[in-house]
This record gives C-alpha cells, sequence and structure tokens, in this order.
C-alpha cells in the first residue's frame, strides 16, 4: 500500500531475464533500490518546502521499509535460522538493527507531524534526521546485501527458493 493502513497501492514493474534464476539476493536488492528512490522523493519535495507531501512521500517509504522488515522477519528470517540452526547469527543482529531504524522512522513522522504545524521550522531538523536515516539504511543493506541474503541463497534454493520469493512478494 501506498500508506499505512491504507487500500491504495502503486505498482512498480521492473522487467528481468527470464533466463536467470531468481534469487533472494536479487530481489531484496531491487526492493532497497525502489526504497531509495521513494526516500529520494521525499527529499525531493523537501528541497522545494512542501512539507504535505514530503510527509506523504515519508509514508510512502515508510509503509515500504516496514514492508520490507516483515518480509525478512516474518518469511526469510525463520527459513534461514531452520536451515542454519543458528538464531543468533545475522538475522539476530538485522533485527536489533530493525529495532533502531523503527525507532529512526518513528522520531522523523514525530518531526512530520510538528512540522505540518509550525512549518518549515523542522525542515533542517528533520534533514538530518533523514541524512541518519539513510546513513543507517545503507550500512544495513550492505550487511544485507554482502552477508545475509547471499548466505540464504546458498541454504535455500531450487524449488524452496522460489516458494520463499513468492511468499515474501505476498507480503
Amino acid at each position: 500500500p501506498l500508506a499505512m493502513e491504507s487500500d491504495i497501492w502503486q505498482v512498480v514493474i521492473m522487467k528481468r531475464s527470464e533466463e536467470a534464476e531468481r534469487t533472494i539476493n536479487d530481489l531484496m536488492h531491487q526492493d532497497h533500490v525502489r526504497l531509495d528512490r521513494l526516500f529520494e522523493d521525499h527529499y525531493a519535495e523537501l528541497d522545494v518546502d512542501n512539507v504535505m507531501l514530503a510527509s506523504i512521500r515519508f509514508d510512502e517509504f515508510q509503509t515500504g521499509l516496514l514492508r520490507h522488515i516483515k518480509m525478512e522477519e516474518e518469511v526469510l528470517f525463520p527459513l534461514y535460522e531452520k536451515k542454519t540452526e543458528n538464531t543468533m547469527g545475522p538475522t539476530h543482529v538485522m533485527r536489533l538493527e530493525h529495532q533502531e531504524i523503527q525507532g529512526l522512522l518513528k522520531r522523523i513522522v514525530d518531526l512530520l507531524n510538528e512540522a505540518k504545524v509550525e512549518g518549515l521550522a523542522k525542515r533542517d531538523a528533520i534533514r538530518e534526521l533523514g541524512n541518519q536515516i539513510h546513513e543507517y539504511l545503507k550500512l544495513h543493506s550492505q550487511k544485507e546485501e554482502g552477508i545475509l541474503y547471499p548466505s540464504s541463497d546458498q541454504v535455500i534454493q531450487g524449488k524452496e527458493r522460489e516458494e520463499v520469493i513468492l511468499k515474501m512478494e505476498a507480503v
């Protein structure tokens, strides 16, 4: 959905090679790219002093990011942990980081809500916190794409991987 508790959806279709076997890393990397674009849209609205649209764009980003986290925590992580017999490895670290990310998201939503009332006085604080979120997510994504997803593709293969990808896409 475009926003929390919304019935309105936006779909982005990206063409991929039909010959290539689908991987968890490819799926989640593409989602990272999509989320980065949504965040850039939020910043673009801040740049032109449009707090209302910046808030809407941030809600779209947050909704997508929370879906991304849900895909990992409800579908990927449990199977990965079962396959590796390890609940204290990379998935543990990612869950801790997800909690930190959710706290940062809440802080920026609070600032955006204040900005709707107080106007642009909060813009610098929103941008500063946005930079913090962006940097944190960049490091988080590097760990996922460099360690967790490739490892997941190694332990989850064939038909089982395709089933996991379909379940993740259905979240």
